[in-house]
């Protein structure tokens, strides 16, 4: 895992991704998203006297091993529920690391990622031809309901994120739900509080939102969902929005903390992508919001204006140009903003 040559020249991962353990891959990805569905939390007797117990005592022994500690660490009370739930914690880590690596190799293909971007929703009595059968079926109404509560995690947006991108039944189960409320709030809240967030964080958030506003219905029905009394957003006090408002508020705050802070013009193009992506089903937009939207029109015009202003200066005094010279501008002079709107929809950049 810590080795510096690529993990197709492992002899360990090449043992787990070809042989007799591959042929087992689907078993143990549906096992591994079931310890992480259930999120059981460890019997209490485990962490507490034994009473001299040898079957207890056996037991804690083991849980101990395969929590690799934790299971030990405090009383189960004082413990939050993410640190309680070791067994799904440590089931979500070795799936992710058993799916991102060997993903480059065409000799070596990776039969962990197929099972985990090939599943379906077991709830669903669609039938399948032989070619396009999935490799298992999972029950995404409780995978949906796990994600939506423990989404706060940097592991759990990652899983969240590669499921959208990759597997297309889940991605369909997900836009076809009526409550898609509960997913997007806590993303929200993620880039809400971008400042106490890893930036690998903010950019699994920021992309799992631009992969769901490339759908029209979803960006028809989060104007249709009315927040109210939003806790966590403190900068106003707003007593009722719709979810698409907020939704503009919090990337366009996600905006403007990457033009005075992080300055990275990748998060800077896809938080106006997925405002691009919803523009055409904007309605009913909070006051604020609007207000919020010709705000940052103004600061982007500024900018680009003082970037032209800049260039025409340097080519009357006789200077050359240097991409090192604008390097920090998030704002190429040569971009018309109006062309941000001529494709109907954005991907990920």
């Amino acid at each position: 895992m810590f080795s510096a040559r690529p993990a197709s020249k492992s002899l360990i991962y090449r043992l787990i991704m070809q042989g007799k353990c591959s042929i087992h891959a689907f078993l143990l990805v549906k096992a591994l998203l079931q310890n992480f569905v259930k999120q059981e939390v460890p019997p209490y007797r485990i962490h507490g006297d034994s009473h001299g117990s040898i079957i207890i005592g056996l037991a804690s022994g083991l849980w101990n091993v395969l929590t690799l500690g934790y299971g030990r660490s405090g009383s189960q009370k004082d413990q939050s529920s993410e640190h309680r739930a070791v067994l799904a914690s440590q089931s979500l880590l070795l799936l992710l690391v058993l799916v991102n690596h060997c993903t480059s190799e065409k000799d070596l293909p990776n039969p962990y990622r197929q099972a985990m971007f090939s599943f379906s929703n077991s709830q669903e009595t669609s039938s399948f031809s032989a070619d396009e059968a999935p490799a298992f079926k999972v029950d995404c109404s409780k995978l949906f309901s796990t994600l939506c509560s423990t989404v706060h995690d940097d592991h759990t947006t990652l899983l969240l994120y590669l499921l959208l991108h990759r597997n297309p039944n889940f991605r369909t189960y997900v836009l076809s739900r009526t409550d898609v409320d509960t997913l997007v709030m806590p993303i929200l809240k993620i880039l809400y509080q971008a400042p106490e967030r890893s930036s690998h964080h903010i950019y699994m958030a920021l992309i799992i939102l631009l992969i769901l506003s490339e759908d029209d219905l979803f960006n028809e029905a989060v104007h249709d969902i009315v927040i109210k009394n939003i806790s966590w957003y403190t900068e106003r006090s707003i007593s009722e929005i719709s979810l698409g408002g907020l939704l503009v508020l919090v990337v366009i705050r996600t905006i403007q903390f990457n033009i005075t802070r992080m300055r990275d013009k990748y998060l800077h193009t896809n938080c106006l992508a997925a405002l691009a992506n919803m523009s055409s089903h904007f309605k009913a937009l909070h006051p604020y919001v609007s207000q919020r939207f010709v705000s940052l029109f103004e600061h982007l015009a500024k900018r680009l204006t003082r970037v032209v202003d800049q260039l025409k200066n340097r080519r009357t005094s006789g200077g050359t140009d240097s991409e090192d010279d604008f390097s920090t501008d998030l704002v190429s002079p040569y971009v018309d903003l109006s062309e941000i709107y001529i494709f109907p929809h954005f991907t990920m950049y």
